[in-house]
């Protein structure tokens, strides 16, 4: 895997009470995401307006999980997480 390929896409969302909502996907040999994961927020009742979309590579994600969320990384290196 090539560590500068943009293979991860970052949404944010806003759900219909105002709340933001992050979900984050795998992208796939043609550009296309996969099936991801909300990683932030509450569940979207009602439906969701995408805010934005933001395409990370290895390097960014593993630069922004050290930033904000340590407790992650933590549990990450320990294969804590599946």
């Amino acid at each position: 895997m090539e560590i500068d390929k943009m293979n991860h896409l970052l949404e944010v969302e806003i759900n219909a009470e105002g709340c933001k909502l992050a979900y984050l996907s795998p992208i796939d040999e043609n550009d296309k995401p996969k099936d991801g994961f909300r990683i932030a927020g509450p569940k979207a009742w009602g439906g969701s307006r995408n805010i934005a979309r933001i395409k990370l590579n290895d390097a960014d994600l593993v630069r922004y999980i050290r930033c904000y969320a340590p407790g992650v990384l933590s549990e990450l290196i320990q294969g804590k997480l599946k």
